[in-house]
């Protein structure tokens, strides 16, 4: 019977010696979590509505931007990130628009232009003058034919 108890106690102490061991195995750290992705970009569109008009007739601005904080147009100062302006420049201009955002910075452009509506009644006077040199450079005797000059668009 002694045997035996010793044998018990041996096997006691074994068992318990494994449970502990390998209680203390080192525990791994779980991975991180994953990084979340970066924010979206801005997106901005600008348009000038009619983009040609007569030199002191208003125009129309209109914009549209996404994921942007700061919205912000050239000559005109900060604005909201969609809205539409009436403007009225005395010459063509170019309308900047910068939207800013978490995620970048994202720019549009517009063109305002005035349409030459003078230059028709400036073809007379410049047909004069061309036919005016051209006369004064030339022998008395000769004269030089001028073809017609047509306005383009």
């Amino acid at each position: 019977m002694k045997l035996q108890k010793i044998k018990w106690i041996t096997l006691m102490f074994a068992l318990g010696a494994v449970l502990m061991l390998g209680a203390c195995k080192k525990k791994v750290a779980p991975p991180p979590p994953p990084a979340p992705p970066p924010p979206p970009a801005p997106t901005a569109s600008l348009s000038a509505s009619p983009n040609s008009v007569p030199k002191g007739q208003p125009t129309t601005l209109s914009w549209q931007t996404t994921n942007a904080t700061d919205v912000s147009i050239d000559g005109i100062g900060a604005v909201q990130p969609s809205g539409s302006q009436q403007v009225t420049p005395a010459d063509s201009t170019t309308y900047h628009l910068t939207a800013k955002g978490a995620g970048g910075t994202q720019e549009a452009t517009a063109l305002r232009s005035r349409e030459m509506l003078n230059s028709l009644a400036s073809i007379p006077t410049f047909r004069s003058r061309l036919r005016d040199t051209a006369m004064s450079a030339a022998r008395p005797s000769t004269t030089l034919p001028l073809a017609p000059v047509v306005p383009t668009r």
